[in-house]
């Protein structure tokens, strides 16, 4: 996403039209920022109170464990203008 709004911003500067979603996307440049800060700190603590759960704890928190990182899964993909 930062690439993309970085690649826009530069684009722009050199006179190129911009896709109306990458224009629209970089105009929220601030908010993105603020949104991975919040996901980056909701994800540390994620992976604090995970790495705090043990034995048979563990295993009775395994279904709802395993559907939180199937859920959280596709956050992980890279996004680009295709």
């Amino acid at each position: 996403l930062f690439q993309i709004i970085k690649e826009a911003k530069y684009l722009d500067r050199l006179g190129f039209d911009i896709p109306p979603e990458a224009l629209n996307v970089t105009l929220q440049d601030e908010a993105y920022h603020n949104y991975v800060e919040a996901i980056k700190g909701m994800l540390t603590t994620f992976n604090h109170e995970l790495r705090a759960v043990s034995g048979p704890e563990r295993e009775i928190m395994k279904r709802p464990i395993e559907k939180l990182k199937s859920v959280l899964e596709p956050g992980l993909k890279v996004l680009n203008w295709f």
